[in-house]
């Protein structure tokens, strides 16, 4: 479902690509998940009823972080990771993707039976705002990882429940 913003991330971030802005992965990171959070409030903020443009164009700004954190926890693991722990890094990047995918599906349609679905993607975002805090003060990159995939199996799978209240 991602396919397309991949294209389009990826031939982004070639051009901000963060060796060449000498800026750590570690840091771009943190500032696509900022960026990340902040289009996940203002979609749950967006009503498609009364505006469905604006919840799209709030859909298609979370799409492209969180393709956007996809294609840069993968340079973040190549960055910390060497050449022998590829195979795990990958590993944990994928069992982080998939159980924050799980948690954030199931656990948005349980909130959705207590909360209005603006109160549901806030509290979406406050998870993720965690989680990144929770990544920065880890001090074992590996943690950093598993942490960075859950963000994202967060991200990506609550995207895919934005359509829900239309």
């Amino acid at each position: 479902r991602q396919g397309t913003a991949l294209i389009f991330i990826s031939l982004c971030l070639s051009v901000l690509d963060p060796a060449l802005l000498n800026i750590k992965s570690s840091v771009f990171l943190t500032f696509v998940d900022f960026f990340l959070i902040f289009s996940i409030l203002l979609l749950g903020f967006s009503d498609p009823v009364q505006n469905i443009e604006v919840t799209a164009f709030f859909a298609l700004l979370v799409s492209f972080f969180s393709a956007s954190q996809d294609i840069v926890v993968d340079s973040y693991r190549i960055e910390i990771l060497d050449d022998s722990s590829q195979g795990a890094g990958a590993a944990v990047t994928q069992f982080g993707y998939r159980i924050g995918g799980i948690l954030a599906g199931a656990g948005s349609l349980y909130l959705k039976y207590y909360f209005a679905w603006n109160t549901v993607f806030m509290i979406v975002g406050f998870i993720i705002f965690f989680l990144g805090v929770g990544k920065l003060h880890l001090g074992v990159p590996m943690f950093r990882l598993v942490f960075s995939s859950l963000i994202l199996g967060v991200a990506t799978s609550h995207l895919g429940l934005t359509l829900i209240p239309i």
